[in-house]
């Protein structure tokens, strides 16, 4: 019976042991993508997964605690050009939770050098991808090549092309109503309506609130009696008024 109870006791011990090394290891790995759906994905959890096995040689299920670096991981996740914020952290489970909120475009670029690519909301690059095409609002024309510190510089047409679209994005009316952005061989802005067949010429980005009020009232008040069949340009560049130019 001795060898029997001493069989027993080291079928508990290797449990133990096994129970407790599992304890102290990674026993998952979890993606999380937390500001979008899956029709708006640039990036999925395969390809966070794909990133984390290349640079860091490992899946990290069955890593030991010890030897866990989240802020090596967060650095690894955050170069990927889709990806705006990670965070990584352990669960009771000990899963690894790889959460991530990737980058939101709020404009794409066609330039004069026939790049295309989007900006985020804080003005952060990051290439075209066909598979996925976000209803963002469309510049094109004669835009210079990006320049990591465009928001920094004291004149720049990108800067510039920033704050129109930051100004369109965020009023209700303006949002719907412009589908495209233009920049012609002056570098003036000319706008392009989702109705009518007309163009709006904006000129350069200053007093953009005064220039949209009378384009709205005229809009309100002149294209209700008009038609909106009427005008192939609408020019806002002057102060207190709008010049159209009939067809």
């Amino acid at each position: 019976m001795a060898w029997v109870a001493f069989i027993a006791l080291t079928v508990i011990g290797l449990v133990v042991t096994i129970s407790h090394k599992k304890a102290n290891e990674i026993s998952a790995l979890k993606v999380e993508i937390t500001n979008v759906d899956d029709r708006e994905k640039i990036v999925n959890e395969k390809h966070i997964e794909e990133i984390i096995y290349k640079q860091l040689h490992s899946s990290l299920v069955g890593t030991s605690l010890k030897d866990l670096d989240i802020s090596a991981i967060e650095r690894v996740v955050r170069a990927d050009p889709y990806v705006g914020e990670a965070d990584v952290y352990l669960d009771i489970e000990n899963r690894l939770i790889v959460n991530i909120r990737q980058r939101e475009p709020v404009l794409r670029i066609k330039d004069l050098k026939g790049q295309d690519y989007y900006l985020d909301q804080s003005g952060h690059f990051f290439s075209w991808t066909k598979n996925y095409t976000p209803r963002v609002m469309v510049a094109t024309g004669n835009i210079p090549p990006y320049q990591e510190n465009f928001m920094e510089m004291e004149k720049s047409l990108l800067k510039d092309l920033f704050q129109i679209n930051n100004f369109l994005v965020k009023d209700k009316f303006w949002s719907r109503m412009i589908q495209q952005i233009h920049v012609n061989n002056y570098g003036e802005f000319i706008l392009v309506p989702d109705i009518g067949p007309h163009k709006i010429l904006l000129g350069d980005a200053n007093d953009l609130q005064e220039k949209f009020s009378k384009l709205e009232v005229f809009y309100r008040e002149g294209l209700t009696y008009m038609g909106w069949n009427a005008y192939d340009i609408l020019d806002i560049r002057f102060k207190n008024q709008v010049v159209g130019r009939r067809i």
